[in-house]
């Protein structure tokens, strides 16, 4: 089976991402975080082997930006829905057709262990009927992967509350989907997120990844902005 991972990142435009982040941050210091985040998950993505990378960007206009941060993608698609939900569902339709395990992650995880996405993979080798998700700490998810698209999985659904996770594990349980769950892992999207990692990268066990990452929060520490 065919592995294909899609991240999704919006470009780091001041006032257009992690907006939860302001405060502490202002909008700059928020996108500078954002593409330190992005830079450092598609490296640690594009590490995996036999899987193809593809960034799925917004707008479509900087597809030109991303090609020149993600050297080692193998392609670059703009992003396409009204909503978040909407967007993930295009990118099943788009690359999953039943030989191929498509996995989608956010660009705001850079401390992600590349374990977990081969783990994904591995169970939809080995399950390809089955729905992976990837929990997050704040109730939603990380990580999502099937083989075969399922759009009603995605849409009419409250993204950025406390129970996604939860309304989409009923989902899929109403669709007569199986489901199987990661280890949680945290994304970055609120003051408190952002808390969490900077512990993680400084005093935790995860001081050695994300270079990109802690050099902007070094830089935003020294500014008295964390």
């Amino acid at each position: 089976m065919h592995k294909t991972l899609v991240i999704l990142s919006k470009a780091p435009v001041p006032g257009r991402v992690k907006t939860r982040l302001s405060p502490p941050l202002d909008p700059c210091s928020a996108a500078m975080l954002h593409e330190a985040m992005f830079l450092d998950t598609q490296e640690n993505a594009s590490t995996i082997a036999d899987v193809r990378l593809i960034i799925a960007v917004d707008p479509a206009q900087s597809i030109p930006y991303f090609r020149g941060k993600a050297v080692r993608a193998h392609g670059f698609i703009a992003q396409e829905g009204a909503d978040i939900g909407f967007r993930m569902s295009n990118c099943f339709n788009r690359f999953c057709d039943g030989q191929n395990a498509v996995v989608l992650i956010g660009m705001d995880v850079p401390t992600l262990p590349v374990s977990r996405i081969s783990d994904a993979f591995d169970r939809l080798n080995d399950h390809p009927g089955e729905v992976v998700l990837g929990p997050s700490i704040d109730g939603g998810y990380h990580l999502v992967g099937m083989t075969v698209p399922h759009p009603d999985l995605f849409h009419n659904m409250r993204w950025s509350t406390p129970d996604v996770l939860n309304a989409s594990l009923e989902r899929c349980k109403a669709l007569g989907l199986t489901t199987f769950q990661l280890p949680p892992w945290h994304d970055v999207d609120t003051r408190q997120d952002l808390y969490r990692l900077v512990t993680a990268l400084f005093e935790g066990t995860d001081r050695a990844q994300a270079v990109n990452t802690k050099t902007v929060l070094r830089d935003l520490i020294e500014r008295g902005m964390i």
